[in-house]
């Protein structure tokens, strides 16, 4: 298994540099292997941790500094590098340089975030050692103002006894944290403290010198110097070769879980890059847009972390997945308390989640009118739904998924849900997308979504043999609602009277599947958004062109309508926009480029392709339900409604491998598997693959 994506210096003008991460820890590493304290696309490479925050009213994120390194011959400063080349290998995660400075040898670098543990491993080798003197030195500083400590962080710094540098430190921000970062090497060193700049020096040899920064503190309620204790023998024991089998080890693992082969290897590789990015920044509690102050300092949208629960989902990362709707029930109590809480006094309301929301389930988003989006608590209960409908698994659904769904259906019930005196039913006046504007009444998108989570609700309630009287209530209005979605006569319409195009008129069928796909006005209103999607592809009303985001939103919904053509199209839009190690952008056209490694984009990204591959519902199981005509060999192994993981091959139009197992004890009656017209079954695969 080897995806590795190469980028060299004559790539200058494109370049960003790659994402380390392990959902704990998030960093970019430049084509040195450094840390530069330079924008790249307004991001200044930091060490970014997940959970730690300032006590602001946007809780911040706390930076944990950055690493560079310094080379000399005999005291004199080696001239900067002619010629480099950096390599992402998302297989292993592992992010390498090569560094040549025009006669003077070259230095090969190697940094990975591990996967288990919160260790930052740099490892470099010279081709011509002899007289170079090697510095490697972590400055703790705030980026951008170049503040010595941080603000609100004391430490205290000493030398290690068995060499390095340790750093205890307070941090008084969203909680008291107290913590020790460590730096070590697998070399002799000698130690320097400067103020906020910690080096670690070496006489260079012909063997690879590797550094580490290990960080630990108390927030989960273990004592920091026992971690750092204990991974200094971890990797005394181990060395970076026993550090680098454990951390690949647990990346094949994920790998596993699913794969996906395409015909298009540009296309596959932008896919595995956002599935990469996903794990790096699947926190313990969601998944943010990313793990950087420039990402709404990692702040967890219930909007857009589904998105990228979707991608893992449907991709079989299930586990990974459950995060999100756990980390929902987690908040719930505080959800309520800002809906319908007052004292021990729950009223009916249910409850209303923030709308960017922090690793103690306060509100933290700065004011504005998107501060009025209820849209968000659709997906919020939707994760919980799909959750259940693609694991099967009706304990967690009872216990954590149905409280959040059932407090996010009362939610619309109670207080979104208005019938007028000319017998319409519509959701009032909210936020819904922000191009939109503020105070829109009926608007397709939000309605669809509550039309979403009354049915989810529903169902979810009788499954379980509860709340029937709810369930009725909840499944009346989500018909009547459906009954009253703003149309023009044609199609159907952002909100009544919009003049406006966009991307919220294709939501009927994703992310919401509220609307069936043989709807003309669904038909006739993405038709009618897609003939003017150049002057509104982006989330903000800037730019010319199409997002990766919003190219993948279409991927999916021409997938559920069977249009292979248009579904490959569609990714293939979003592919051409990403960067130069495949990564997704918010916005990256010539003339706006913002935000790249963008998980919401990356997640949907994912689910378009998987949804290319495989669809599935609580009867059937689709095989290539929309892939194009020039896509006749593939395999993918992938998840399904009801328990069951797909996997299949197709060579020249023929199916050759097909296999389907259940997770757990799955359901009682296997479903159809649905085959394309154009796909050969000579073996009667289809038939045999699931035993019951």
């Amino acid at each position: 298994m080897t995806w590795q994506i190469t980028c060299g210096s004559d790539a200058r003008q494109a370049y960003h540099p790659p994402v380390a991460g392990n959902g704990q820890l998030s960093l970019l590493v430049d084509a040195r292997g450094d840390m530069p304290q330079q924008p790249f696309h307004g991001m200044i490479p930091t060490i970014w941790w997940a959970g730690r925050r300032h006590n602001t009213p946007h809780r911040e994120l706390i930076p944990f500094g950055h690493f560079d390194h310094q080379l000399s011959r005999e005291g004199q400063a080696l001239p900067e590098p002619a010629d480099w080349r950096q390599t992402l290998d998302v297989a292993r995660a592992v992010i390498s340089s090569d560094v040549d400075r025009s006669g003077l040898g070259s230095v090969h670098s190697e940094v990975l975030v591990h996967a288990g543990a919160n260790i930052i491993a740099v490892t470099r080798g010279f081709s011509e050692p002899e007289g170079l003197s090697y510095s490697f030195r972590f400055h703790w500083t705030q980026p951008r103002t170049g503040q010595e400590p941080p603000q609100r962080v004391r430490f205290q710094a000493a030398p290690a006894a068995d060499g390095g540098i340790e750093i205890a430190y307070r941090a008084d921000g969203q909680s008291d944290y107290r913590g020790v970062i460590a730096l070590l090497a697998d070399q002799p060193c000698q130690a320097e403290i400067a103020g906020s700049t910690f080096a670690l020096h070496f006489t260079c040899t012909d063997q690879p010198i590797t550094c580490f920064i290990v960080l630990a503190d108390d927030l989960d309620g273990t004592d920091p110097e026992g971690q750092i204790n204990q991974i200094r023998q971890q990797i005394r024991a181990e060395g970076i070769e026993g550090l680098k089998r454990s951390h690949e080890a647990d990346w094949q693992a994920y790998w596993q879980e699913s794969a996906v082969s395409l015909p298009e290897k540009d296309m596959e590789t932008v896919y595995h890059t956002a599935l990469y990015h996903l794990r790096c920044v699947a926190t313990p509690w969601s998944i943010p847009v990313a793990l950087f102050d420039t990402h709404w300092h990692g702040r967890y949208f219930g909007f857009d972390e589904h998105f990228g629960f979707m991608g893992l989902l449907t991709s079989n990362h299930l586990s990974l997945a459950r995060r999100v709707p756990a980390f929902r029930f987690q908040g719930l109590e505080r959800a309520f308390t800002r809906a319908s809480r007052y004292g021990q006094t729950l009223f009916n309301g249910g409850a209303r989640y923030p709308w960017e929301t922090v690793e103690t389930g306060e509100e933290a988003a700065p004011s504005g009118f998107w501060l009025d989006h209820i849209f968000h608590m659709a997906h919020i209960a939707l994760s919980a739904w799909q959750d259940y409908r693609y694991s099967n698994d009706l304990n967690f659904l009872a216990e954590q998924g149905y409280p959040v769904i059932k407090a996010c259906a009362d939610f619309f019930s109670f207080q979104s849900v208005y019938t007028l005196q000319d017998g319409r039913t519509v959701i009032g006046k909210c936020t819904d997308l922000e191009r939109l504007g503020p105070a829109v009444e009926n608007a397709y998108m939000t309605t669809c979504g509550a039309i979403a989570t009354l049915r989810a609700a529903s169902r979810a309630a009788s499954l379980l043999g509860q709340d029937s009287e709810h369930a009725v209530r909840w499944a009346g209005q989500a018909e009547a609602l459906a009954r009253h979605l703003p149309h023009d006569g044609e199609k159907y319409i952002p909100y009544p009277g919009c003049a406006q195009k966009s991307v919220a008129v294709m939501s009927g069928l994703f992310p919401y599947g509220a609307v069936a796909p043989d709807d003309p006005l669904q038909r006739r209103a993405i038709d009618d958004f897609c003939q003017d999607e150049s002057a509104f592809g982006n989330m903000y009303p800037v730019g010319k062109s199409v997002c990766t985001w919003y190219a993948a939103w279409k991927a999916v919904v021409y997938a559920r309508l069977g249009d292979g053509a248009k579904a490959y199209a569609a990714s293939r839009q979003g592919a051409e926009t990403a960067g130069c190690f495949s990564e997704i952008y918010d916005i990256n056209e010539p003339a706006v480029s913002m935000k790249p490694w963008f998980s919401t984009a990356e997640g949907t990204y994912a689910q378009g392709i998987n949804e290319m591959l495989l669809q599935s519902d609580d009867k059937t199981i689709r095989i290539a339900p929309a892939v194009p005509d020039h896509w006749r060999s593939f395999s993918f192994s992938l998840a399904a409604v009801g328990g069951f993981t797909v996997s299949a091959e197709i060579t020249k139009a023929r199916l050759v491998r097909l296999e389907i197992s259940r997770r757990g004890q799955g359901p009682s009656t296997p479903p159809e598997i649905v085959l394309p017209a154009w796909l050969a079954d000579p073996d009667g695969l289809a038939q045999t693959a699931l035993r019951p």
